[in-house]
């Protein structure tokens, strides 16, 4: 669900996200604070507990970009990017955003990941 103000941690997040956006693409900074949002939708059952989602966003980005995500993170972030690249919300000419934020070598930690639906 989307969420344009928090208190707490999340605040932090949005704030520094924010921050990130702006050096990343010398964008003006009132421009990041009305188009930032943030999703809880693809956390699935818990901290890191791998869903099918999660998994298929990691062998995607590893099979067609050669990018590692982890599955506690990166993984469920791409989930949700792709479900909402995938939603038809944004038109083909925009610019779609993700940030891979580290977390790889988590992947160790799990042996086995949910098969994706091919």
């Amino acid at each position: 669900m989307p969420t344009s103000r928090g208190t707490g941690s999340a605040s932090r997040f949005r704030r520094a996200s924010i921050s990130t956006l702006v050096t990343l693409t010398q964008l003006p900074m009132a421009s990041m604070m009305t188009s930032l949002s943030s999703m809880s939708t693809h956390v699935g059952p818990g901290y890191s507990l791998p869903t099918d989602e999660m998994a298929e966003s990691i062998q995607s980005f590893a099979r067609l970009e050669s990018i590692i995500l982890d599955p506690v993170y990166t993984g469920k972030g791409a989930a949700g990017f792709l479900s909402l690249a995938r939603s038809g919300k944004f038109d083909q000419e925009q610019r779609l955003l993700f940030i891979h934020t580290g977390g790889a070598p988590s992947l160790y930690h799990y042996q086995t990941l949910p098969s994706s639906k091919k």
